[in-house]
C-alpha cells in the first residue's frame, strides 16, 4: 500500500522533507497558508531535483514522476488519509499548538506527528497536549522505565552514527519484549574521499595545508587535537555544551561557527568562501543531514570533501516502517 505523507510548512525544512518523501515514492501533501510560500516551496523542490540531476543522481523522468506525487495547498482537509505528518512551522508555541490541533482534526486520531523544533525549550514543548519531551541521553534503566509505560512498538530513528544509542535501544527493547525496527536514512551519495573514522581524517589532513571546515559535530573535536587549532573551523549547534567543547579544544573564538541548520548549498558555499576553506570533513547524514548540499557546495567552491563512512548498520526505510504500523493497526481492527 502506498503511503500518504503530510508536511505542514513550506519553508526550507518543509521543502526538503517534500523532496525526500516524493523521491521515495510517497504521495505527499504540503500545507502552506500563503500563495507566496507555496510557490517558493514548489520552486525549491524543483531546484532540489535539478541539483540531483546535475549530480547524476536522478533523471528528468524521475523528477517529473516525483513532482506529480506532490500537492501543495492551503486546505488542511487534504491531510485526510495521511499516516504521517511532519510539522515544520515557525518556532512559535501558539502556532504549533494550533497546527497540532488542525492535524488531529483532519488527519485523524491515528496519524503520527513529527515536529521540527530547534529553539523552543523542552519546558515549553512539554506543555502541549499529548506531547512528552525527554532531553538527553537515556541510561539502560531509564529506557527500561520508559518502555514499561505501555508502548507496543519502538522505532530507533537515531542518527546513522549513533552506534552506542542503537545498541542500548536494542538491548532495552529485548529486555522489555517490545518489537523494534531501525529507521535508517538513505545514504547521501558516493562523493568525496572516504575514511573510516574522524581520527583517520585528522591523520590524512595533518600533512596538508589549508583551513578545515569540520561538520562532524562537537563530540568529534578530540579526534582533531593533533592539528593546529587555527586551521579548524567547527560548525556546531549554538548551545553552551557545543561552544564549550570548542573552547576546550583550543579553537579560537573567531573560528567557531555556531549555527542551526539546515544549510543550503549557497550558505555552505558562503561559509567556505568567508573562512578560506580548503577541506570539508563531514559525515554522511543523508538527505536529512544535508549531505547533498554540502557535497555540491564543496564541488562548486573547489573544496576537497572528506567523508567519514557510516558504521555498518541494518535498517529499513520510512515507507517500510509506516507499513509496519499500518499492519499493526489493521490487525487490531480485525480482532
Amino acid at each position: 500500500m502506498q503511503e500518504k505523507i503530510g508536511i505542514y510548512g513550506t519553508g526550507t525544512i518543509g521543502s526538503g522533507q517534500a523532496t525526500l518523501t516524493i523521491g521515495n515514492g510517497c504521495e505527499t501533501v504540503v500545507i502552506g497558508h500563503s500563495k507566496g510560500g507555496q510557490e517558493r516551496c514548489r520552486r525549491a523542490v524543483a531546484r532540489n531535483w535539478d541539483d540531483l540531476i546535475a549530480a547524476g543522481l536522478a533523471t528528468e523522468a524521475a523528477k517529473t514522476a516525483a513532482l506529480e506525487r506532490m500537492t501543495i495547498t492551503d486546505d488542511p482537509a487534504a491531510l485526510a488519509g495521511c499516516t504521517f505528518v511532519f510539522e515544520a512551522v515557525s518556532e512559535d508555541l501558539a502556532v504549533k499548538r494550533q497546527v497540532y490541533q488542525t492535524i488531529r482534526t483532519h488527519g485523524g486520531g491515528d496519524v503520527i506527528i513529527a515536529s521540527c523544533t530547534s529553539s523552543l525549550g523542552a519546558e515549553e514543548l512539554a506543555g502541549l497536549e499529548d506531547v512528552s519531551v525527554l532531553v538527553g541521553r537515556r541510561s539502560g534503566g531509564e529506557m527500561d522505565a520508559l518502555l514499561s509505560r505501555g508502548f507496543h512498538r519502538c522505532v530507533d530513528a537515531t542518527h546513522p552514527y549513533a552506534v552506542q544509542a542503537t545498541r542500548e535501544i536494542g538491548a532495552a527493547c529485548a529486555r522489555a519484549g517490545v518489537p523494534l525496527r531501525r529507521l535508517l536514512r538513505p545514504e547521501g551519495g558516493e562523493e568525496g574521499l572516504r575514511v573510516d573514522s574522524p581520527e583517520e581524517a585528522a591523520r590524512l589532513l595533518a600533512g596538508r595545508e589549508g583551513n578545515i571546515l569540520l561538520a562532524t559535530g562537537a563530540k568529534e573535536l578530540p579526534a582533531f587535537a593533533a592539528l593546529e587549532p587555527a586551521r579548524l573551523f567547527p560548525r556546531v549547534l549554538p548551545s553552551e555544551e557545543s561552544v564549550a567543547a570548542c573552547r576546550r579544544a583550543g579553537i579560537p573564538s573567531r573560528n567557531i561557527i555556531a549555527l542551526y541548520g539546515p544549510f543550503t548549498q549557497r550558505l555552505n558555499e558562503a561559509l567556505m568562501e568567508q573562512y578560506h576553506i580548503r577541506f570539508l570533513v563531514t559525515k554522511d547524514g543523508g538527505e536529512a543531514g544535508g549531505f547533498r548540499e554540502k557535497a555540491a557546495a564543496a564541488l562548486a567552491a573547489g573544496v576537497e570533501l572528506v567523508v567519514i563512512r557510516r558504521p555498518r548498520d541494518r535498517g529499513e526505510g520510512l515507507e517500510d516502517i509506516l507499513a509496519w504500523f499500518q499492519a499493526d493497526k489493521e490487525e487490531a481492527e480485525w480482532k
